[in-house]
């Protein structure tokens, strides 16, 4: 049954696959009959109902059984609507090749299926929407996009310049701690990517955007870095990489042969290339190798050479000449300014 009555649930014919058992079309039935998804038909309702939108509004542009993404997206989508009314967002599918033909024609909807997220800010309608881009079209990315990931990304775009100023430990520069305006090095995961061309370059990217919000939400101080290997070849090749996409954690203490430490690249057949795949390795590096954060002198001499060292590194001392714990400790604690506890 089809309904084009705005602000009814909107409910597709059930596929052909649920029929070949009772229990998977019993689901199928259970899914429609609950879906908060509503039909848009006419450039009026979507005018009404997303254009005049007070909260954010993911809508699905698709087409007949001829297409078979669009049948593939059509379940999960539903599914993601199921959890997204509990999020203050509404859902809507707009069949393109049927009744919302002219509606789609109107917005230039050319090719399915073809989702959109419309935000809203302060309870008003902001922007045409952002256009979901990602290979994953499971109910839970969808939920994602919906929910954060239409939000301006937080994985940077380097060059070749910031690429040398702050990322490369044979190069960077230290910088001021925004807390204490001492002179500190940044951790990063570093995306190396390649055009179009590369599939898993593309799919990976939704991914990579989804790990630095989760990198934000911790409060980690690590940043989320995309070098684009296409435009900066000679940058990936002086690095050593030679395969997309690549994935390395740089310690914030990274040494100048940290390039070739393969304890700190992503292996994708070992973990899962999931965002929670990904983040849960970058917590355990930047657990592993992050240096303590010291106040006093006192706390310094407890550490081992080895946790010094660290803190050299991070805070981009000069200790070339150190040998002995006591002259770590001693340049340690001029170039932070430490003094002893009373």
């Amino acid at each position: 049954y089809n309904s084009s009555v705005d602000g009814t649930p909107a409910v597709d014919a059930v596929p052909s696959e649920a029929w070949q058992s009772r229990s998977s079309l019993a689901n199928e039935v259970r899914m429609i009959v609950k879906s908060p998804v509503r039909r848009l038909a006419t450039f009026q309702q979507w005018r009404d109902l997303v254009a005049a939108r007070t909260q954010g509004f993911l809508v699905l542009y698709t087409a007949g059984e001829w297409c078979g993404p669009c049948t593939q997206i059509s379940p999960e989508f539903r599914n993601a609507a199921l959890t997204l009314q509990h999020q203050q967002v509404g859902t809507a599918i707009a069949s393109c090749d049927a009744d919302a033909s002219e509606l789609c024609e109107q917005l230039r909807i050319d090719g399915y299926p073809h989702v959109v997220f419309y935000p809203v800010t302060d309870g008003r309608a902001e922007g045409s929407g952002v256009n979901f881009d990602g290979f994953d079209r499971s109910a839970g990315s969808l939920v994602r996009f919906a929910t954060r990931g239409y939000l301006p990304s937080r994985v940077v775009q380097l060059s070749q310049r910031t690429f040398a100023a702050e990322v490369d430990p044979r190069t960077r520069t230290a910088h001021a701690d925004g807390t204490n305006g001492r002179p500190k090095f940044t951790a990063w995961v570093l995306l190396f990517t390649a055009g179009q061309w590369c599939g898993p370059c593309m799919q990976l990217e939704p991914v990579m955007k989804d790990v630095a919000a989760q990198i934000h939400e911790r409060a980690m101080s690590v940043s989320v870095g995309r070098i684009d290997c296409d435009q900066l070849r000679h940058v990936c090749g002086q690095v050593g990489v030679q395969g997309y996409p690549h994935v390395v954690y740089l310690p914030a203490a990274a040494h100048s042969q940290a390039w070739s430490d393969s304890s700190l690249e992503f292996n994708g057949q070992q973990r899962r290339r999931d965002s929670a795949g990904i983040f849960e390795w970058a917590w355990q590096l930047h657990e592993t190798h992050a240096a303590p954060e010291i106040t006093s002198v006192t706390q310094l001499q407890k550490l081992r050479v080895k946790q010094l060292k660290k803190l050299v590194m991070q805070h981009g001392l000069d200790c070339r000449t150190c040998a002995e714990k006591h002259e770590f400790v001693a340049v340690i604690s001029k170039g932070l300014g430490l003094k002893d506890e009373l």
